[in-house]
């Protein structure tokens, strides 16, 4: 793993490390969010509202299947969140994360998008305890 500069901001980190594992110069996402905060003066809500629950919903998915969903399903809150997490708490907003009752319960959604939304609900729990004032 490469290890970043310590005077990079979290966001620079954030961009590198997408750069990386997208073997590109600047993520679709990276350019979105690096456009939000220019044009931004401060965010007070950030709004968390991706799924996919596409895929195989008998039997364990492969791996590829696996990753795309997990990718959408929780790494895009996961990425955008820790990209935002400073300028929520410099403006004492809120982040608010929709997720899906396959989180919490058996519907008959895909396995894969059923973890992810599990893993974003305790997430969120989490976080809201560690962001609270």
């Amino acid at each position: 793993m490469v290890k970043e500069p310590s005077n990079m901001s979290i966001q620079d980190q954030l961009l590198s490390e997408l750069d990386r594992k997208n073997n590109c110069t600047l993520t679709p996402l990276g350019k979105a969010l690096k456009k939000i905060v220019k044009t931004s003066n401060q965010i007070d809500i950030l709004i968390h509202n991706v799924g996919n629950g596409s895929g195989e919903r008998l039997g364990i998915q492969s791996k590829t299947e696996w990753d795309i969903s997990w990718n959408i399903n929780f790494e895009t809150a996961l990425n955008v969140c820790r990209f935002f997490t400073d300028e929520i708490l410099k403006s004492k907003g809120s982040i608010l994360f929709i997720s899906s009752i396959a989180g919490i319960e058996e519907i008959g959604a895909p396995t894969s998008y059923s973890v992810a939304k599990s893993a974003l609900i305790t997430y969120a729990k989490v976080l809201s305890h560690k962001l609270a004032p």
